[in-house]
């Protein structure tokens, strides 16, 4: 990886590898996120018309008005559900010093399948677009 491109993460050796494969792409992982706070994923397994449904759902719920989103924000303001407006978080505060909040907003799930076994708080699921729900569950 060089410090001027997102890295990207091959989970093909992941989903069918070994334990020892398995370990080199969470290393990967890692080393991303130390590295850069993100990454790029292929070999996912996930469907490319659905990776653009998703992306489209996500677009018509972020063009909405701010009032519409902030309807869905959760009581306990953290990042484990709903939607987090501008300036809620700031990623950098892991580090020392002083630092600002990100400049970005989040629609955020967690896992469905703990949500499904009754596990923590229940995600917070919009219903404008009213396709979003269904489409993060595919």
């Amino acid at each position: 990886m060089s410090q001027d491109s997102i890295p990207v993460i091959d989970l093909g050796p992941f989903l069918t590898g070994d334990a020892a494969a398995r370990r080199e792409v969470a290393r990967q992982f890692g080393a991303a996120f130390e590295t850069f706070g993100f990454a790029s994923i292929v070999n996912h397994g996930v469907d490319a018309a659905l990776v653009e449904r998703m992306y489209r759902e996500a677009e018509r719920f972020f063009a909405q008005p701010f009032a519409d989103k902030l309807v869905w924000n959760p009581p306990e303001q953290t990042k484990g559900r709903g939607y987090l407006p501008l300036g809620i978080e700031s990623v950098a505060a892991t580090l020392a010093g002083e630092t600002p909040p990100d400049l970005c907003e989040a629609l955020v799930f967690a896992s469905l399948q703990r949500e499904r076994a009754g596990q923590g708080l229940p995600n917070i699921w919009p219903t404008e677009p009213p396709m979003l729900g269904e489409t993060v569950n595919a």
